[in-house]
């Protein structure tokens, strides 16, 4: 079985699709057609969430045996770095056990955006995609009652609020894997040095670091949908995506959907500032841990 040797962790909204696709691009680094197998929060649970108004999971369905893990390294055979991106796998407290019982040797890349940004770029994420009940005045109301949504069923997806305690997730990883298998990175850094960012993942990972992947393209890209039929069409398998699959590459496809979807979206209103003070709060001991942990000044975060 080819086995991946490193993995995208999260955080959901901090980037994680764009590494995946750079990534992807280099001829050296094999990634799994599917984004986000999860597998690693899935193998050995019952995994029976509510979900919202859920997209169908697509191509592969639910990948939670090891027999389907492995079908999606089949043709990883010859590359130096093989991987998968799930940002599932950085909020999950049972993940790193996994993934360190899996391969003790795997290298860990995380990416991190203020909790206060991610979330709400999540919540207006699923408005998009029409999986989250609630209109945007509401996003508070959706932050709040994050916990009573895991404590109903509701799959972890939304729980808006759990996902940003970064030092707290990543304790467990550090827990487990020696602090040289561990890269973690910013969103900001992303945002404003692609290029250097890219290369030192590159290097991490042990691949030519000299490398320039296409960054032209903008990668789920969050936004309300101008027409919501559009939408629905772009993101939820049908008879007529079906019908022309065969006829484009995967790789055309993508670009195809993402130009015609970015013209759909209208960018996101900013969240108030009360909204900000609010999740500024919340968050505060968390990112003052964090700075620990990095060694790194996080007080732009708690601006409002």
């Amino acid at each position: 079985m080819n086995k991946p040797n490193f993995l995208i962790v999260g955080a959901a909204k901090a980037g994680t699709t764009a590494l995946y696709h750079y990534l992807q691009q280099h001829p050296d680094v094999f990634m799994t057609a599917k984004k986000e197998t999860n597998y690693f929060a899935l193998v050995g649970t019952k995994h029976d969430y509510f979900e919202y108004g859920q997209i169908p999971a697509g191509e592969g369905g639910v990948i939670d045996t090891t027999e389907k893990y492995a079908a999606l390294f089949a043709g990883a055979n010859g590359y130096a770095a093989i991987g998968e991106a799930s940002p599932w796998y950085l909020f999950d407290a049972d993940v790193p056990a996994r993934i360190r019982d899996f391969s003790p040797d795997m290298k860990i890349i995380v990416i991190l955006r203020n909790p206060a940004d991610r979330a709400y770029s999540e919540f207006v994420h699923y408005i998009r995609d029409g999986t989250e009940p609630y209109p945007l005045e509401d996003f508070l109301k959706a932050f709040d009652e994050g916990d009573w949504r895991s404590a109903n069923g509701w799959h972890p997806h939304w729980n808006y609020a759990q996902k940003g305690f970064y030092a707290r997730h990543l304790s467990r990883y550090f827990e487990l894997f020696p602090r040289e298998q561990i890269k973690i990175y910013l969103y900001e850094d992303l945002a404003k040095n692609q290029q250097a960012t890219v290369r030192d993942i590159f290097e991490f990972v042990g691949v030519n670091p000299d490398f320039q992947p296409d960054f032209s393209l903008r990668y789920n890209v969050t936004g309300l949908p101008k027409n919501r039929q559009l939408q629905d069409f772009l993101k939820r398998p049908n008879f007529f995506k079906k019908m022309l699959k065969p006829l484009f590459s995967d790789a055309l496809r993508h670009k195809i959907r993402e130009k015609i979807e970015q013209k759909n979206l209208v960018r996101m209103p900013p969240m108030t500032q009360t909204q900000r003070q609010h999740l500024i709060d919340y968050y505060a001991d968390d990112i003052s841990a964090l700075e620990k942990i990095l060694d790194r000044d996080l007080s732009a975060w708690k601006q409002v």
